[in-house]
């Protein structure tokens, strides 16, 4: 399948959903990849490589706590803003 980016750039993908047009295909490719650089993003800044959790609320719960880690230690590294401790 091909198409064009909005640049004019021709790129050509396999795939077996035939039933999506190539607009489909590229739109649900790019959504994929912001999905990967958020993952990206997150194995990088949380220091989360595993989720080691079975249940889907024990994985929010495990992302939700590493985010607020990661508030918190990104504001104490600020200029004029102070941690107690």
């Amino acid at each position: 399948m091909n198409f064009y980016d909005d640049t004019g750039k021709l790129y050509q993908i396999v795939t077996n959903r035939f039933d999506l047009s190539a607009k489909d295909i590229s739109d649900l490719y790019r959504s994929r990849w912001q999905i990967e650089l958020m993952f990206k993003w997150m194995k990088q800044h949380l220091q989360v490589n595993h989720i080691h959790i079975r249940t889907e609320q024990a994985a929010w719960n495990q992302l939700y706590i590493a985010m607020i880690a990661y508030s918190l230690r990104t504001t104490g590294r600020r200029p004029g803003i102070s941690m107690p401790g």
